[in-house]
């Protein structure tokens, strides 16, 4: 409150001393200012607070060259996004447009907001184009974000096709996240209701239907692995029809050599192993393996076969403790 000073002159009372004495000060309350005057002074204030408050979607700018702006990572995300909204608007059908929402989704170094956006106006544009580029790319996200968006497009509309891309990824370890609690076996039972997970990771495998890829079907073998109990695998081994290289070769390495590799590098060098060019090293190996007790080729894998090929009679006859 503004205050005012004001000297007493009251007159003395005759009792009082008859010397010179200061005057004591008194305060006095000015009159308050006005309810219209106090709007006056506090209108513009609240005025800014009122701007500053604000969300950006209130007063979204307007771009010349929206596209330019999208990839812009110097620019702050709701800008962008802004001009993500008004590019689908007024340059829906630009190719500068899809190529930089392509860019948002696929390339590194952008927000996850945004990819997520970008994936939705893509869909949006042309869903049989987006499916068959995220069939391919798939493995470049290394955000969840994203890839939780695309699966969820999957279920919503219902992409059974897209089932061996989603084993692909399956097949992909996660730190920190148990196979069993990955959302691709959420995404693989909506798209194959009536079967188990583990069923149609098999499919994938055995592809009968011949529609699976190379790199597909590698992923789903080694994802059986994991999902699978070993006591099950040579049983699927078998049950598998031999149409594919793949399958081929797992059932030639388990009846010859007693075991069968567990992941992609294992597949690589079975490949290579049965080339006809290593035809000599097979009937080595096959011949070393024979040789073995069940008790001795219990956990046999591939990389042990050049080290038991130059074992010598004596050393073969030997329990596995002694070995």
């Amino acid at each position: 409150m503004v205050l005012a000073l004001s000297l007493n002159h009251r007159a003395r009372a005759p009792f009082e001393r008859t010397t010179a004495m200061k005057a004591k000060p008194t305060i006095i309350p000015l009159r308050r200012a006005s309810k219209a005057r106090r709007l006056r002074l506090t209108a513009p204030f609240l005025m800014l607070a009122a701007l500053l408050a604000a969300p950006l979607g209130c007063a979204a700018p307007k771009y010349e060259n929206p596209i330019g702006v999208i990839t812009n990572r110097d620019i702050e995300i709701p800008y962008r996004q802004a001009a993500m909204r008004q590019a689908q608007t007024e340059f829906r059908d630009d190719p500068a447009r899809i190529k930089a929402l392509e860019t948002l989704v696929w390339d590194r170094g952008h927000p996850n907001s945004m990819r997520v956006m970008a994936i939705d106006q893509l869909v949006e544009y042309d869903e049989a184009d987006f499916k068959a580029k995220a069939a391919r790319r798939l493995g470049l996200l290394a955000s969840w974000e994203p890839l939780e968006r695309i699966f969820e497009v999957a279920m919503e509309r219902n992409w059974v096709d897209f089932t061996p891309v989603v084993v692909r990824n399956y097949a992909r370890r996660a730190p920190g996240v148990a196979d069993a609690d990955r959302m691709e076996r959420k995404v693989i039972a909506a798209l194959n209701p009536g079967k188990t997970v583990e069923q149609v990771v098999f499919e994938v495998f055995a592809d009968s239907d011949d529609s699976a890829q190379a790199s597909e079907q590698t992923a789903a073998w080694e994802l059986l692995c994991r999902i699978t109990p070993d006591n099950e695998l040579l049983p699927l081994i078998a049950q598998a029809p031999a149409t594919t290289p793949l399958v081929a070769d797992l059932q030639a390495c388990a009846k010859d050599l007693h075991t069968f590799p567990r992941n992609r590098e294992g597949v690589l060098w079975l490949h290579y192993l049965r080339d006809p060019a290593q035809q000599g090293f097979w009937d080595q190996a096959r011949q070393a393996v024979a040789r073995l007790t069940d008790e001795q080729r219990r956990g046999l894998e591939l990389r042990h076969l050049p080290a038991i090929m130059r074992l010598d009679s004596a050393t073969l006859s030997l329990d596995r403790a002694a070995l």
